[in-house]
């Protein structure tokens, strides 16, 4: 799913950012609307393309999102803790561990 970023930069103005995001990351950026605040995490590159209207070269930036975080991210949470009754430390401690064997790889130099 492709997105546009708004991101406000000095003096009041805004920059916009080109993005995309796969699977369950990208059904929960869609759910959002214009305006909402999210933090992506991910990776950002420059894009250059020529504007069709004045045939200048245009410089911008677009981001792969790898997670994300909005403010329903924080309510979802905050709902889960005041249900189950156990803090937010006792909620990741009672998570799935991380299986070693994951990041086992060899990887060659």
């Amino acid at each position: 799913m492709h997105f546009l970023l708004r991101v406000h930069v000095d003096d009041g103005e805004s920059i916009a950012i080109s993005g995309i995001g796969f699977g369950e990351l990208a059904e929960k950026i869609s759910l959002l609307k214009k305006d909402d605040p999210l933090a992506v995490i991910g990776s950002l590159r420059p894009t250059e393309w020529t504007d069709k209207e004045t045939g200048e070269i245009r410089h911008g930036l677009s981001i792969t999102a790898n997670n994300s975080l909005s403010p329903y991210d924080i309510k979802k949470r905050k709902l889960k803790i005041e249900v189950s009754g156990k803090s937010d430390n006792e909620l990741i401690e009672a998570s799935e561990p991380v299986n070693e064997q994951d990041f086992d790889d060899e990887i060659p130099f």
